[in-house]
């Protein structure tokens, strides 16, 4: 599909694509993300018994979005952490004051091999910070430059491992610090995680599906979010509609679309609600019952509607961000199938030199 940039309407090929299968290495993945916690473990309990209080995410991108979840998580519990998520691009324009010694640098990058990313950790090193690295490949550029190499191995299932990896840094931190005195049952829920998020692509593909049917024809699709949920709306909106499949999107905090977004709600423009269990529910629900009230397109991927077996009732907020991560990765499989535009098609990445 590709779009006409007079009217903004989809345009589609003249047949569907057959939708693609569920990854075959989706469950190894997330075993082989997970099998990496100890090590991870090991790392940030020396780095904080040096000194380490400054936590650092870079990433660009879809990596970048990879590291809300965590980030959000570190912000809200970490007391005694100092705690930043620096898009990789943007790093040109100084680095924190307070980099140094003290900072652990978490640095993603799918390829490994970033331009922008791969130049910051340069520059981090230089300052002294410890390097966690990312990537699905081994022995990456990014990884060459790391004090632990965390990596996932994938060209397909990608987001989900990250955030597993960044589960394994985020509680150790927090545990580490004395934020929390027994991480166990969170280990626990991420433990039954590969198959909750199985269950959960099978749990909701019917209503994926339908999604993206209905909306395969707007020309406009905005994509809201809040909290540790707000990093699967930009991975939707901007990597798999704008990259992916040449919509026109954006994406924005459920709450501060009430600040001027919302103007633009009508007509035929659309909406994805990424609706989680966590603290921000509320924000996220107020956005739904206004969108509801004024648009025909609204349409809502909430996590109740999912059982993720295997994870405590009081976990499962910890583990929705996730989720939602999964389901959009699926939608836009969905929207490639309806709209016969292919995922991996590019104008200009990795094609011309920019």
């Amino acid at each position: 599909m590709s779009m006409d940039v007079g009217t903004g309407t989809p345009v589609r090929t003249d047949v569907e694509l057959r939708l693609r299968p569920i990854a075959d290495d989706f469950l190894p993945t997330l075993d082989h993300a997970l099998s990496q916690r100890d090590a991870a473990r090991a790392f940030v309990a020396e780095a904080i018994t040096d000194g380490v209080r400054d936590v650092l995410f870079l990433g660009c991108g879809g990596s970048w979005a990879s590291s809300v979840h965590a980030a959000h998580t570190l912000q809200r519990l970490g007391r005694a952490l100092h705690v930043s998520n620096v898009r990789s691009s943007e790093v040109g324009e100084g680095f924190p004051a307070r980099l140094g010694p003290g900072t652990l640098v978490i640095a993603s990058a799918h390829s490994g091999g970033t331009p922008e990313t791969v130049a910051a950790v340069r520059l981090a090193k230089r300052a002294g910070a410890r390097i966690v690295t990312l990537a699905h490949p081994e022995g990456s550029a990014l990884g060459e430059l790391a004090d632990l190499e965390l990596t996932y191995r994938s060209n397909h299932t990608i987001t989900s491992p990250k955030q597993t990896l960044l589960s394994h840094l985020t509680w150790s931190l927090l545990t580490e610090t004395g934020a929390i005195a027994d991480p166990g049952p969170v280990w626990a829920a991420y433990d039954a995680l590969p198959v909750a998020l199985r269950t959960a692509l099978d749990e909701a593909d019917d209503h994926l599906a339908l999604t993206a049917r209905a909306l395969a024809d707007n020309p406009f699709l905005y994509v809201l979010g809040a909290g540790p949920n707000a990093g699967a709306s930009y991975l939707l909106s901007m990597c798999y509609l704008v990259e992916m499949q040449w919509r026109y999107s954006a994406s924005f905090l459920a709450g501060e679309f009430f600040h001027g977004a919302f103007e633009m709600l009508h007509g035929d423009a659309g909406i994805i609600h990424l609706v989680g269990e966590d603290a921000s529910r509320a924000v996220s629900e107020r956005a739904v019952r206004f969108a509801e009230q004024v648009s025909p397109h609204s349409h809502v991927l909430d996590t109740t509607m999912l059982s993720l077996p295997g994870i405590a009732p009081e976990l499962r907020s910890e583990v929705t961000p996730i989720a939602l991560g999964v389901l959009c990765s699926r939608l836009a499989e969905h929207f490639e199938a309806v709209s016969g535009h292919s995922l991996d098609e590019r104008r200009y990445m990795g094609r011309v030199d920019y």
